[in-house]
Formats: structure tokens, sequence, C-alpha cells
């Protein structure tokens, strides 16, 4: 099970990977390069107030627990200094967003 804070503070990235005939491997992780690194298929973000819950015979269950999130204030700090480099946080490169931040108004 995982659970992402109303207003999505923290990341949550959702992947599978197939394991073999019809069956698959499901995993949650705060980063996009933890699931890729281990063979994993990014599904999506968690969205904040949703919660993943994953059967042990592989039925996933999402559910928006919180209906009307009050406001989306992700932590500037997993952009920052948290997350790697390359790794991809609610659809934003972390990278890209460094740079933009670090030389975008330099030009």
């Amino acid at each position: 099970m995982g659970f992402r804070d109303p207003h999505g503070i923290r990341p949550l990235v959702f992947g599978k990977r197939h394991a073999g005939g019809d069956a698959y491997d499901y995993m949650l992780a705060s980063e996009s390069v933890c699931l890729t690194g281990l063979g994993f298929t990014i599904v999506g973000d968690v969205q904040p107030g949703e919660c993943v819950l994953i059967t042990k015979s592989g039925q996933v269950f999402r559910r928006l627990c919180v209906p009307s999130p009050q406001r989306w204030t992700p932590c500037l700090f997993e952009y920052v200094y948290f997350a790697r480099p390359d790794s991809i946080i609610d659809g934003v490169s972390v990278y890209r967003a460094r740079y933009v931040c670090n030389f975008g108004q330099r030009r």
C-alpha cells in the first residue's frame, strides 16, 4: 500500500514489470530512477491524496482518499537537493528544473 499526502509535498511514483506469463511485479518509490533502474516501467505518479493498494494476487486498486485537496504544494527541496538529477517528478525533469533555476534568468 502506498499513499501520497493530500498536498503532494513528497513525490510517489508507481511502476510495474513483467514477471512471466500474465504476472507483473509492482513497485512504489519516491523517485522514477528507483523503478527504471530495476527494470520497471513507469505507470504514473500517485496523485495527491491518492492511495494505491496492491494485493498478493497482483490486483491493483487506486482510490482518491481526499476528494478535494486544498492545494498542490510539492516540496521545492525535492527538485533542488533530494532527488537525483535523472529523476522525473510529476512529469518534470529534475535536471531541467535545476538548469532553468540556475541559468534561465541569465540569458
